[in-house]
């Protein structure tokens, strides 16, 4: 499960607001853990509550008819079983809770008089809502809600007063600075925007903490958060955080004490903070034009029960510092450093560093972002943020005329291609620059910042000139520029004329807010936006260029917050609805947004092939033809011991196949992990059918488990050798050890020796020196070496360990504090897929092929934590893949019912995804029902198969896809049922290997094993003894195709 928060600026404070993600629930709470023995707290008595310090934030007060204390530290939903409190003395011994008076108990009903006011509430000026985290929470009426007295929900109350309302009948004003009450609504018709916050206020203790002796932190959940030093500590008085407090004593110590100001939502600083959670965004307003707020950030609301709360026994895994360093601090990798040899490198990078002289990086560099488009000099090719596209013009690209220097924006329509697939096409529709920007001799444009959701682009017109920010944060509804001292913004249809849109009417809404009209020339359409400013503005409109400044300035500049947004065509009342919805949330500006996960015991077993799939092999038959099959695989996967005992770059035959598996001697990470991953694949059958031979009646166990130690030990070697290969990129090619592995210092990634080598060129091994495709190409090497931890331990951690963890944190870093590895490198965490492609520009932004390698890169990540007893990292490998599996089955797969594609006109054509049944690559702006490697329709579902393996295909693949695909792939194919390794007809195109998968995928389908059976037996031997695709293609063995199709359920 995920959370994911969106820090914003509103008018005067600084607060956060949420972005609901696909594929993932917001949760509004940290992970508290806390000390299991204590005695009852004064504080939930006086209330005639029973008392747990549960995982929350201690003491929570709870009525024991509806909730229950599991062993003293967590609130479950459910009555106490004795009817009384669970922690009654500090004795220990239970005794009945003394009981609330009948109106104070929490009722599950929606009856808002059920419940009397709590005085702890009454203290603070604010209302009481009984919720399901904590009774009583604490809330303003103008920020949120009280569903039925024990439910706190985002959107203001709508009376505006209190539900609970005995002792309150309407909130006032906290006599502590971090009340989240804010002042009532001015009638000022000026909207509240303002790019800057106010000074963080001072702090005092809060008595309710200091009644328990527990320091206090007004922190981003629920303030006051009461917490004990020697288990948390606060930062910046504002976010509780597990470790001791530095000094061993309250951050907040004293009445009248001055607590330091709270950190910026979005840091400067070179590693972000990491474990902020988000809150709900206030509910629409029927002003269309909401009020300043003075006060302090108000805290965020406990979400709604279901499926978005932290269930019970939750394991914090993202970010965790140390779950993949064995909470050592993380260090250098263990491979020869490679100074980058990119033959193009982004620009707009922030200024220089002194662990960065170039000036490229001030903090490892996600390479396979989504904004990275927006770093490149070249094409300026857009960069999806959703709902709009946006390009950055400007330096240093030469070739951009000064008066396009700007944020272009438009919003995207969709259409078909030419390669059966969607797109989202842009068109240049609307430009937010400043005046000074465009006159500047010397104009600069930097990535200011980025973070898990977003990317700040700052124009700067010159030193000491004015800027421009653009704050881009995924999902928001709102374009925004935020110009912090006084300048002359403009806005203007940048190719009006010339293929582009033109502005055809300027009209003033409020003082501080314009409608625009543009037409869009290539198709005679026409597009409303709104523009709001964070005060009364005035404007000219002359051709395609407005100008905006402050109605109240002389000199006709405006310094503040300009925001942007595109209306639907959805009639006048749908129209009247929308816009009201977003004049109410315009005060809410994102700066950015950041992600926490955790995992929990709720989700289904880790399965593997010991573990699951022996069960369905019921077939005594096919089960003696895969024992022999194994057997029959051996001398094909274990290479001689003369050729382990040698260099296995410069002394294996590199041309013949003397050893048939070939197995390390493919120098580059993809080909050369992907064999290393299938006999990583076979332990785990050997080990299975060595598990059930007793039960199976078969004898084959103790030759099975022979098997699996002498491709384990094998597997040791190769990986041993290929690891510990001293880096030779420095030579042209990567010398006499091309597949050596090398850290990139720069883009802080790991590659080969032969892709980092600057005579290869950016496209070696799918540009893997630009960080492509990394996930691919490691999680087969992690895949493999989870095997062999899962067999031998102690060797792993001795031998392997430190070469790992690195393939690990290189695509699958869960320490966003991490000096030497980007933090998730290729995961999108908005659209809850990875992107393959790394430091490349393109139009159609980046993109990903495999989902399928994708899925087993990230069960590697969980294997490889299971093995070794690390529970946060297995925690954080089923939390990414689980999220790449739903991705896949919602972009990539195509069947009844699950069509998102089908209402785009000419899609349902011949070369259409509907009619293919597959996206085969998924970009930000565009999906192809084509693969950039070869047309055949058995290829293009097939790289989304492969590779097989029981945890993650079973899980990715469902039946009623296939059933839906294969008969169309199968009668569509035109791969020879005669090509081996190599086309021998000279003709090129696919192997025979893709005709294995075809069969395997058919497996899948109820009713089909047999007939699958049967279609694999049918496929010839090649001259090795093995069908084609044991190799490269499909990343496995004859006996994990069989193994598969055996044991499918019926």
């Amino acid at each position: 499960m995920t959370a994911a928060g969106a820090t914003s600026s509103g008018s005067s404070s600084r607060w956060r607001v949420s972005t609901w993600l696909a594929f993932m629930c917001l949760l509004s709470h940290l992970m508290y853990f806390t000390e299991a023995q204590a005695g009852p707290s004064p504080l939930c008595t006086a209330q005639g509550l029973c008392t747990c310090y549960n995982t929350l934030n201690p003491p929570a007060c709870y009525s024991p008819a509806i909730y229950r204390c599991e062993g003293t530290n967590r609130l479950v939903a459910g009555r106490e079983p004795s009817g009384s409190c669970a922690i009654t003395s500090a004795a220990g011994s239970p005794s009945p809770s003394p009981k609330p008076p009948a109106p104070a108990v929490p009722s599950p009903s929606p009856a808002p008089a059920a419940a009397q006011p709590s005085s702890l509430c009454a203290a603070q000026g604010l209302c009481t809502c009984y919720n399901t985290l904590n009774p009583p929470a604490c809330y303003s009426p103008t920020i949120y809600h009280c569903e039925g007295t024990n439910r706190l929900v985002a959107g203001r109350e709508p009376s505006g007063t209190c539900a609970i309302s005995g002792i309150v009948s309407s909130p006032s004003p906290s006599p502590r600075p971090p009340s989240p009450s804010p002042k009532p609504p001015s009638p000022s018709p000026a909207p509240s925007l303002s790019p800057s916050p106010s000074p963080a206020p001072g702090v005092q203790p809060s008595p309710l903490c200091a009644a328990q002796g527990l320091c206090t932190c007004y922190n981003t959940l629920n303030p006051p958060a009461c917490y004990s030093p020697t288990i948390y500590h606060c930062e910046g008085t504002n976010k509780l955080v597990a470790g001791p407090e530095p000094s061993g004593s309250c951050a907040i110590r004293a009445t009248g004490s001055s607590p330091s100001p709270s950190p910026s939502p979005k840091s400067s600083s070179p590693s972000p903070q990491p474990a902020v959670s988000p809150s709900p965004s206030p509910s629409p307003s029927p002003s269309p034009s909401p009020s300043p707020v003075s006060q302090p950030s108000p805290s965020p609301a406990p979400p709604p029960s279901g499926n978005c709360e932290a269930p019970a026994g939750s394991i914090l895994v993202a970010p965790l510092p140390g779950s993949l360093t064995n909470n050592a601090p993380p260090s250098l990798p263990p491979f020869g450093v490679a100074d980058n040899q990119f033959t193009a490198r982004p620009i707009r990078m922030p200024a220089s560093a002194p662990e960065d002289p170039a000036g490229l990086l001030r903090r490892p560099f996600p390479t396979s972002a989504w904004f990275t488009n927006l770093l490149w000099s070249g094409g300026e090719d857009p960069v999806q943020v959703f709902p709009y596209h946006v390009r950055v013009r400007g330096p240093p690209n030469a070739g951009t005329a000064a008066a396009d220097r700007g944020l272009w924006v438009n919003k995207p329509y969709y259409t078909g291609n030419q390669d059966g697939g969607v797109i989202f096409d842009t068109f240049p529709e609307l430009q937010l620059t400043l005046a000074e920007l465009q006159a500047a001799s010397n104009p600069t444009i930097t990535a200011a910042d980025w973070d898990d959701l977003s990317v700040t682009m700052k124009f700067t017109a010159g030193p000491g000139a004015p800027t421009m920010n653009f704050p881009l944060v995924k999902g928001s509804p709102y374009i925004t520029a935020q110009v912090p001292t006084p300048a002359k913004p403009l806005l203007r249809a940048p190719r009006a004329g010339s293929g582009g849109a033109s502005i055809g009417s300027v009209t003033r809404v409020a003082p501080n807010k314009l409608k625009l009209v543009t037409q869009q020339i290539p198709f005679s359409g026409q597009h409303t936006w709104l523009l709001w400013a964070s005060k009364p503005i005035s404007f000219t409109a002359a051709g395609s260029a407005v100008s905006i400044w402050d109605a109240a300035s002389a000199a006709g500049t405006f310094a503040g917050t300009i925001r942007l947004a595109w209306m639907p065509n959805a009639g006048a009342a749908g129209a009247a609805a929308i816009e009201a919805m977003l004049d109410s949330y315009v005060d809410a500006v994102p700066l950015g947004g950041s992600v926490t996960a955790w995992s929990n015991e709720n989700l289904p077993p880790l399965t593997t092939d010991t573990q699951a799939a022996a069960a369905n092999l019921k077939s005594a038959s096919m089960r003696a033809n895969i024992e022999q099959t194994l057997l029959a695989d051996l001398p094909l996967v274990l290479p001689p011991p003369s050729l382990l005992a040698s260099n296995i770059f410069a002394d294996w035959p590199s041309g013949a196949r003397s050893w048939p598996w070939k197995g390390m001697q493919n120098v580059d990470a993809y080909f050369g992990g992907s064999e290393l991953h299938a006999m990583g694949h076979l332990i785990y059958i050997a080990r299975a059918l060595e598990a059930t031979a007793p039960a199976a009646g078969s004898t084959f166990g103790p030759t099975a488990a022979a098997a699996a130690v002498n491709v384990t030990n094998a597997l040791k070697q190769l990986l041993l050798k290929r690891l510990q290969l001293p880096c030779t990129f420095a030579v042209p090619g990567g010398g006499a050890n091309p597949g050596s592995l090398c850290y990139d210092n720069v883009f802080k990634l790991v590659t080969t020796a032969r892709a980092q080598s600057a005579t290869s060129g950016d496209g070696v091994e799918f540009f893997s020196r630009t960080g492509t495709d990394h996930h691919f190409h490691y999680g087969y090497w992690v895949s493999a070496a989870a095997a062999v931890a899962a067999e031998d331990p102690a060797w792993y951690r001795q031998n392997l360990e430190p070469y790992v963890t690195a393939l690990v944190r290189d695509y699958a870093n869960n320490d966003k504090d991490d000096p030497f590895f980007a933090y998730a490198r290729h995961k999108d965490w908005y659209m809850g897929h990875s992107w393959a492609a790394g430091l490349q520009s393109s139009w159609d932004g980046k993109n990903q092929e495999s989902s399928s390698e994708a899925v087993n890169a990230y069960l590697a990540v969980a294997q490889l934590g299971k093995a070794t007893g690390n529970a946060a990292l297995e925690g954080w490998g089923r939390l990414l893949l689980a999220n790449e599996v739903t991705a896949a089955r919602k972009y990539t797969q195509v069947y009844s019912g699950n069509d998102i594609y089908a209402q785009i006109a000419g899609n349902s054509t011949a070369n259409g995804i509907s009619k293919a049944k597959v996206a085969t690559i998924l970009f930000a702006a565009k999906a192809s029902a084509y693969n950039w490697f070869d047309p055949d329709i058995l290829t293009r579902h097939g790289i989304q198969w492969m590779p097989f393996t029981t945890a993650g295909s079973s899980q990715l693949l469902p039946a009623a896809w296939l059933a839906e695909a294969w008969p169309m792939v199968a009668a569509g194919t035109t791969i020879p049922a005669n090509r081996f390794w190599a086309p021998t007809d000279g003709s090129g195109g696919a192997q025979l290997g893709w005709r294995v998968l075809l069969a395997m995928a058919q497996a899948v389908i109820p009713g089909q094993q047999d007939a699958a059976w049967a279609a694999l037996a049918a496929l010839p031997i090649d001259a090795s003894g093995g069908h084609a695709l044991c190799g490269t293609i499909g990343r496995m063995t004859r006996t994990a195709a069989k193994w598969w199709i055996a044991t499918r359920p019926a």
